[in-house]
């Protein structure tokens, strides 16, 4: 499973949903959209608001927009591992 966090340093929401991945063991990349590269992959990925979410597992990628609660990530990577 591969998770991308698309955020900026100045986005509370962004940190809530990082620490959220982070407290529940899950290994993600940050992508800051600040940066040159960051801001590339982010027009590349059609990032519109932040966090964005982005996790690729098999082959399927689900998008999440918007900081999500604990529950809510459980519930949707236990739907994907299914």
């Amino acid at each position: 499973m591969k998770i991308k966090v698309f955020s900026a340093a100045w986005c509370s929401q962004c940190e809530g949903m990082k620490q959220t991945l982070s407290n529940m063991g899950l290994e993600f990349d940050v992508i800051d959209i600040d940066s040159e590269e960051g801001s590339a992959l982010a027009q590349q990925h059609r990032v519109r608001s932040l966090p964005t979410v982005i996790i690729d597992y098999k082959d399927t990628t689900t998008v999440v927009v918007g900081a999500k609660n604990k529950a809510f990530v459980k519930d949707l990577i236990n739907e994907l591992e299914g």
